[in-house]
């Protein structure tokens, strides 16, 4: 008898490990996945991956973080029960970042930066995401990069301003002198064999001057005679790069003078030297104008002059410069300018100083489509 209940015994432990190797897996127990995790299949589970945000367009020059989540579901091809999602633990939740086709680059962690410039108009990209814990699952995104439009010249546009000269003492407005200055694109004219924008520029409501602008791609060129730089010469007028987009520095105007007829307060004389204007792309600040804060990008103008008036055989050197600071907020246009402080030697005035002047954009207005 006791041999017999020994075998019944050791029969029924070998059927009970049998058994359980066939049994199937505890469902909370958590399934660790791999590179390539095919125990999702068996486990009736698949996952999934999104890319946040989708859809974007930003502008050259721009970044935007992008970020993912891994989902689990139930594989609806297998007959699994729900709680073998519930208790599924996904170890790994990170993607390996991509550039599929297009431009710019991306960081490990999913912040993409668009080039400085692109051929076109636009261009698009397609950024993937491929979930570190099961290379097949994979998600796309297209990016759009556009190109600024910062000074939208449309014919019926109107830009008006409040301009104040500043104290150079305190940096201060001056409010009781403050003008209204305004601009208006009138026209569309041939100048010097371009197709140009034709603006006729006001100051309390009366005119000053006129001004001829075009774009190449998204470069603002303007037809002037840089009269701010020496009034009293007759300068030619030439195209003057006033936005440049694809360049940090370039030189927008460079001219040498010799013995150019000059006449000063009914006095003729000549005048010789050079007068340059330098340009630099800064940074993008937030400006405050009437309708609230915008995000617009600063240009400085250095005008520069180098010059010897003669008068009745008096040589007179000019020497001076005049930083000014524009920002220009995109499909608006020029937002605020500030015009430094400079100093120059008249013969008739002694050291004049010209003080700063500051025009913050107060409304604008185009054409509706």
């Amino acid at each position: 008898m006791k041999r017999v209940h020994l075998f019944a015994i050791l029969t029924l432990l070998l059927i009970k490990i049998v058994g359980c190797a066939n049994a199937p897996v505890d469902p909370i127990s958590p399934i660790i996945p791999s590179g390539n995790d095919t125990l999702n299949k068996k486990n009736g589970v698949k996952l999934s991956v999104e890319i946040s945000p989708r859809g974007s367009t930003i502008m050259v020059g721009e970044s935007i973080m992008l970020s993912s989540k891994a989902t689990v579901t139930k594989d609806t091809n297998l007959v699994k029960t729900d709680s073998t999602v519930k208790n599924y633990k996904l170890t790994d939740s990170t993607v390996t970042w991509s550039i599929e086709s297009g431009v710019g680059s991306i960081t490990y962690n999913g912040m993409y930066y668009a080039p400085a410039s692109i051929i076109g108009t636009e261009a698009h990209v397609v950024v993937k995401a491929v979930l570190n814990a099961d290379l097949t699952v994979v998600d796309r995104t297209t990016i759009t990069i556009t190109k600024p439009n910062l000074y939208p010249l449309i014919l019926g546009s109107n830009w008006v301003y409040d301009a104040y000269p500043i104290d150079t003492l305190t940096g201060q407005r001056i409010t009781a002198r403050k003008s209204t200055d305004s601009s208006a694109i009138v026209g569309n004219v041939y100048q010097d064999g371009k197709l140009t924008s034709m603006m006729i520029n006001y100051r309390n409501g009366i005119a000053l001057d006129t001004n001829y602008f075009y774009i190449n791609n998204t470069d603002v060129y303007v037809y002037t005679r840089v009269q701010d730089l020496v009034a009293t010469t007759n300068i030619k007028r030439q195209w003057i790069k006033l936005i440049d987009n694809n360049n940090n520095n370039w030189v927008a105007f460079d001219t040498t003078l010799s013995n150019a007829p000059v006449t000063i307060n009914g006095q003729s004389g000549v005048i010789s030297g050079r007068l340059t204007i330098q340009c630099a792309k800064g940074k993008t600040d937030s400006v405050d104008i009437a309708k609230g804060k915008v995000n617009a990008q600063r240009f400085t103008y250095t005008y520069s002059v180098n010059m010897i008036i003669t008068v009745n055989n008096i040589n007179i050197p000019v020497q001076y410069t005049i930083p000014t600071d524009e920002w220009f907020a995109d499909n608006v246009g020029s937002v605020r300018s500030m015009k430094g402080l400079y100093q120059v030697f008249s013969m008739f005035g002694g050291l004049l100083k010209k003080s700063e002047e500051e025009r913050v954009l107060v409304s604008y207005s185009k054409p509706m489509n």
